[in-house]
């Protein structure tokens, strides 16, 4: 299972080659539901 990003941690999508950094908690349930951390982020970034 991956980690589950914590405020101010780095992510480095891959699939993007684009860093974000985490500026808020992600809901614990989105995590669960979604465990492909690539994807969530990349869903972050079209907000």
């Amino acid at each position: 299972m991956a980690e589950i990003p914590k405020i101010g941690d780095v992510v480095d999508c891959e699939e993007c080659k684009t860093t974000f950094e985490i500026v808020w908690l992600f809901p614990l349930e989105l995590v669960q539901a979604n465990l492909q951390l690539p994807t969530t982020v990349e869903n972050i970034s079209k907000i």
